[in-house]
């Protein structure tokens, strides 16, 4: 029971909670309020606007105007073009945009390759997040018209950025685009990069993703957005047995690979006194299994908040 939260809409199905791979480090899933969004906008831009008094608040009451005098200067030098890229942003991104949205984060993605210095055992074996940031389509055509005009705002800013050889200042990079898997993906070309570890933002008529990899946006699209629609509101999820299997593979790894990950003696005889410890600590924590919450409006009209916390029997020296 207890309060309301007018800006979320809690009858409706989290469809990213449903949809969610169920070995998922992390789900977060929630559905706003369109009838609030304004309010929401308008709540954000006085937390922006509470910056410029809290600088001015500061100033007067410490005696130093340098804190002032920089932010006037940043204000001066960047104000415009920030205040345009707002307004594309609460503009056509949000019109573009449905009413759901979420984060899911797994631990299965590809390390980079080709790093210097990096050894190859942890480039070809390591296993690093991938992070998927999502939201449902409403209007595609204004996501393409909000980045065709964000581009020129954060380009004309970056121009202003002192210290920059005249001619050679930092410019965005023409994207790559790539379609498969139902979906068009753009990314830009970077060294170090692969399928499963490219920053990329990949949608198709349907859903929107922001990814750091485009394995993981492809996988997450295919495997449909509805579930079986019994999450409904705002939905948390903490698999900490995920979380604890990544932890331990890593420890598996480097100690197996401990002469090429650490050629220096000192390091490799300081990884080995804290092992054990490492080890006992994992050993520990193995029967905390993970969290979630839930927070959802019943058809009655009745408000629910549900906890779930999951434990198993916790062992000791392996037993």
């Amino acid at each position: 029971g207890g309060y309301t939260t007018e800006t979320v809409d809690s009858k409706a199905v989290a469809q990213f909670a449903n949809a969610a791979p169920a070995d998922a480090a992390m789900v977060i899933s929630s559905v706003s309020n369109p009838e609030y969004r304004d309010e929401s906008i308008a709540m954000m831009e006085t937390m922006f606007e509470g910056v410029e008094v809290g600088v001015e608040v500061w100033s007067e009451s410490s005696g130093d105007s340098s804190a002032r005098e920089q932010f006037g200067q940043m204000k001066e030098m960047f104000g415009a073009n920030l205040g345009n890229v707002w307004g594309i942003l609460k503009g056509d991104f949000l019109d573009g945009l449905g009413s759901q949205s979420g984060m899911i984060v797994d631990l299965k993605g590809g390390m980079p390759k080709g790093i210097p210095g990096l050894p190859n055992v942890l480039q070809n074996e390591g296993k690093v997040p991938r992070i998927a940031l999502m939201a449902d389509v409403a209007d595609r055509a204004k996501l393409a018209a909000a980045w065709e005009a964000l581009v020129p705002e954060l380009n004309a800013a970056f121009l202003k950025i002192p210290g920059q050889e005249p001619g050679s200042e930092f410019q965005l990079p023409d994207t790559i685009s790539s379609d498969g898997a139902g979906l068009t993906t753009h990314f830009f070309s970077l060294p170090f990069l692969t399928n499963d570890f490219l920053p990329s933002l990949s949608l198709n008529d349907e859903v929107f993703l922001m990814s750091t990899s485009k394995l993981f946006a492809q996988s997450l699209a295919a495997g449909g957005q509805d579930g079986d629609g019994s999450i409904r509101g705002t939905y948390i999820k903490m698999n900490l047995a995920e979380m604890h299997r990544f932890a331990e593979e890593w420890l598996a790894l480097v100690s197996a690979n401990s002469a090429q990950i650490f050629p220096d003696e000192a390091q490799a005889n300081e990884f080995k006194a804290a092992e054990p410890q490492i080890r006992q600590a994992l050993e520990f924590t193995r029967g905390i299994r993970g969290m979630t919450f839930n927070r959802y409006q019943e058809d009655s009209g009745a408000m629910r908040s549900s906890w779930h916390f999951q434990f198993e029997d916790i062992g000791v020296g392996g037993n």
